[in-house]
């Protein structure tokens, strides 16, 4: 019977080499075989892994997504374009993590588990348990998703009509496909919103170490620790630079010119996330 071989990508082939050269590696030192047996796999090579992977959702793009969807669609994609969370923390994301902002100060949530296919467990890892901004656009969202859900105080912050938590593909399914199709827009995926804040603050001049602290990506020195760490002030700066960036875009002007280009129904002006 003839075999049918598995397509692995760069990143699966790397990691079995890893794998492969650890158990070569305890088996020669544990005598398992002959004296002076040399690892093969470290002759082994593997195709480079590509430093990116995807589309990044730029400014404009975020913009014009939450111009034209409804919601809860609308906040949803602002809270993964400007808080960078994977699908399984927004998923995990629970009111009782949530603190509003003040006047001289953003506010924040805490990112305390993961909820992948319904699935409730801890974050991808220790770095990822954190705390995170909310700039005051998505502050603005969020206070009025809660306010039209009768104001919960617990549970997720993004429920379905049985009180779990929504899976964002039926989301964009139902919700979001068409609109966007009609605007003509390419959707990537959830996770090119995380792509898309890191590439956002690069093209507003924030450091890569900055970078690094708002997604979550920063040293095992400074994240070793299990609690939950409150945002370093250069985090925040990072983020109110972004947020004042993203107040300047205007809407209408992205939308299609031609004469074919469907009609978008809106409706206030000015878009909801301008102060």
């Amino acid at each position: 019977m003839a075999l049918c071989p598995i397509k692995l990508g760069p990143q699966s082939m790397a990691h079995v080499k890893h794998l492969l050269g650890g158990i070569f590696n305890f088996a020669i030192r544990q005598g398992h075989l002959p004296k002076g047996t040399v690892n093969p796999v470290t002759f082994c090579e593997t195709a480079a892994v590509p430093d990116f992977d995807g589309r990044a959702y730029s400014l404009e793009e975020i913009a014009l997504m939450i111009y034209v969807l409804p919601e809860p669609a609308r906040t949803i994609v602002a809270t993964a374009a400007f808080t960078g969370l994977r699908v399984g923390e927004i998923r995990g994301l629970v009111w009782e993590a949530y603190t509003p902002g003040a006047e001289d100060s953003l506010g924040f949530v805490r990112v305390l588990q993961s909820n992948w296919r319904g699935r409730i467990g801890e974050p991808k890892s220790k770095r990822s348990k954190a705390t995170v901004a909310i700039i005051p656009q998505l502050e603005t969202m969020l206070q009025a998703h809660r306010e039209a859900n009768g104001n919960p105080t617990c549970g997720p912050i993004f429920a379905n009509g049985r009180g779990k938590a929504i899976d964002l593909d039926s989301v964009y399914r139902r919700q979001m496909k068409e609109p966007l199709e009609r605007v003509g827009f390419e959707w990537e995926g959830w996770h090119a919103f995380r792509r898309g804040l890191a590439t956002n603050l690069d093209r507003i001049g924030v450091r890569d170490a900055i970078k690094a602290m708002v997604l979550r990506h920063s040293n095992e020195r400074v994240t070793k620790k299990h609690y939950v760490k409150p945002p370093s002030m250069d985090a925040i700066m990072a983020m109110r630079q972004l947020s004042e960036t993203f107040s300047t875009l205007r809407v209408p002007e992205m939308l299609p010119k031609s004469p074919e280009a469907p009609e978008v129904e809106r409706g206030p002006e000015e878009p909801r996330w301008v102060h």
